[in-house]
């Protein structure tokens, strides 16, 4: 099987700086349209990856996104919250089984 970065390197994903986690707690809305801050999760991949992390209405903004990889972007966002909280010491909120971030 191969791995995801390869599987998304071979289908020919174009990458682009993401912010990485881009929901509305991570956006100010400012005159000119919205300002992301908290940018410690910022990543290069494929906007596939960010619309990962955003309602449907957000995604239908983005006309010819690749379905394929949308449709396999969640699990990888459920891998990486999975890795930041499997720190010790984490010290994230936890509401109803998810963390305070979603």
């Amino acid at each position: 099987m191969a791995s995801p970065r390869r599987a998304i390197d071979d289908r020919g994903a174009v990458e682009q700086l993401l912010h990485g986690e881009p929901h509305p707690g991570n956006a100010l809305s400012m005159k000119n349209g919205p300002l992301f801050i908290d940018l410690e999760t910022y990543c290069r991949g494929p906007v596939e990856f960010g619309l990962a992390h955003v309602p449907e209405a957000v995604r239908a903004h983005y006309p010819g996104i690749g379905q394929w990889l949308l449709d396999g972007c969640p699990q990888l966002v459920i891998a990486m919250v999975a890795a930041w909280r499997w720190e010790l010491g984490d010290q994230y909120r936890v509401e109803g089984g998810f963390t305070a971030l979603w």
